[in-house]
């Protein structure tokens, strides 16, 4: 059997804490969830750690290896690229070794551990159990919550985010049954990085119907989103970033006209979800504005990268997933 735990942290942010948390614990095939209150105490020394991190991790990772070309340098991330060394590997490991104990210990508060027990005392190491955490806070976005130490003793568990406000999106009834999985795969601007496994692993797949979108422009992209029958997967491959509360993807390597916001996507993605689209995956860098921005148009599951991922990385996920 499988469950939903759903965590809403409510109001708060980590300087101040968070007053109300909630979690619900649904289980297949009953209406009702059982909910458990609690609270979390301010953390600002996981703003600080979160942000070095980041900064240690563009570092060792070689920063421009991660970014796309076509994104302008954030003036607030000024690093050195005098290249990896063994003491700053040594020092990245110590920050992540230092976040993960910080966020458990957090996580095991006085306030907090009233959730913690009733969700232990009702759940099974052996089940599937999805953990969604709801906020539209972009910093607790980012926080490596698979660090937690429940799911080291629930292995069969994964984590989700959610904006704490949604609602469903009914599919167009009249759709008729499908008897392969369609999929739009959307190849972009693969400036420094290589698509081409991920263009052989999705031919080697039996039962979908994929369609390729290779260095499209934005009439091509448009045309095939509001096409008729729907699909039930998209894929993007590329660059991409986050900004501000939407992002942006790079669909061609033209020098004008190479881009779309999520924003100038809104009605055709409206007429793929209506139509049945499921699942949005985007195997590339930065992808929080991304999740964000298709979150209000009630897509039911987004795939993203949190942060820039070396090609092999984005690879090697994709393949396994």
């Amino acid at each position: 059997m499988s469950k939903s735990v759903v965590i809403s942290l409510g109001t708060g942010d980590l300087n101040n804490g968070f007053p109300n948390v909630t979690a619900r614990l649904w289980s297949s095939g009953n209406s009702f969830p059982q909910q458990f209150i609690g609270s979390l105490p301010a953390a600002p020394s996981l703003v600080e750690l979160c942000q070095n991190w980041q900064l240690n991790y563009k570092n060792v990772c070689g920063r421009q290896h991660l970014r796309s070309l076509l994104v302008e340098d954030d003036d607030d991330l000024e690093i050195d690229e005098g290249g990896i060394t063994n003491v700053s590997v040594v020092g990245f490991h110590e920050v992540c070794q230092k976040l993960q104990e910080d966020i458990n210990n957090w996580l095991k508060s006085f306030e907090f551990i009233n959730i913690e027990r009733q969700l232990r005392s009702q759940l099974n190491p052996a089940e599937e159990i999805r953990v969604i955490i709801e906020t539209n806070n972009d910093l607790l976005r980012r926080l490596p919550w698979h660090r937690w130490d429940f799911f080291n003793d629930y292995p069969q568990a994964e984590m989700a985010l959610s904006q704490p406000e949604y609602k469903r999106r009914e599919p167009n009834k009249s759709k008729l049954p499908r008897k392969k999985v369609r999929i739009l795969a959307v190849l972009g601007n693969s400036q420094g990085i290589d698509l081409e496994r991920e263009i052989r692993f999705l031919d080697s797949l039996l039962d979908a119907e994929i369609v390729f979108l290779v260095n499209p422009s934005r009439q091509e992209f448009n045309t095939l989103l509001w096409q008729n029958p729907g699909w039930d997967m998209f894929f993007f491959a590329g660059h991409s970033q986050t900004e501000g509360e939407t992002g942006r993807i790079y669909i061609n390597d033209h020098k004008t006209n190479n881009s779309l916001t999520i924003g100038q996507l809104e009605e055709a993605l409206k007429a793929a979800i209506d139509n049945g689209l499921q699942l949005a995956i985007f195997n590339s860098c930065d992808g929080l504005g991304l999740a964000s921005a298709l979150e209000k148009l009630n897509i039911p599951t987004v795939i993203v990268m949190r942060e820039p991922v070396p090609n092999l990385v984005a690879q090697e996920f994709f393949k396994h997933f």
